[in-house]
């Protein structure tokens, strides 16, 4: 099927790059299990900086990441009965269109400019969460 990134080996297709990512995953997992903070931005962070993935390609796995985790939280909480299924639908309908539309614009946006898109959303995160 060939590399779709059209750019040299992603470094998970070698044994030390699996090895890496591997530990790096654990390590935010860890992270995230001890802290209750979410894993998706913190890989989009590994895989950008540490493993140098093309921007697009890191976007889309840490948010296939991030909807597993999700599916594992919500089929735990529907286990004990934690769930308002109304309120579940009134937040999590407008989340997939959102979801789906931010999709669309990544796609057409050049490296560069979703690397900046993406660094604003952080840099704004991070003041909300200094200032609260």
């Amino acid at each position: 099927m060939g590399n779709p990134t059209n750019s040299a080996a992603l470094p998970v297709e070698t044994n030390r790059g699996r090895l890496i990512a591997f530990g790096l995953g654990l390590f935010v997992g860890i992270i995230c299990g001890v802290f209750g903070a979410g894993g998706g931005g913190m890989i989009l962070i590994i895989l950008v900086f540490i493993l140098h993935y093309p921007i697009h390609v890191a976007v889309g796995t840490s948010s296939f990441i991030m909807m597993i985790t999700a599916a594992s939280g919500t089929a735990g909480y529907v286990g004990y009965g934690n769930i308002n299924i109304y309120a579940g639908l009134f937040a999590s309908v407008p989340t997939v269109l959102a979801a789906w539309l931010g999709a669309l614009v990544a796609n057409r946006v050049s490296e560069r400019a979703l690397g900046r898109i993406i660094g604003a959303v952080l840099t704004t995160l991070g003041v909300a969460m200094i200032a609260t």
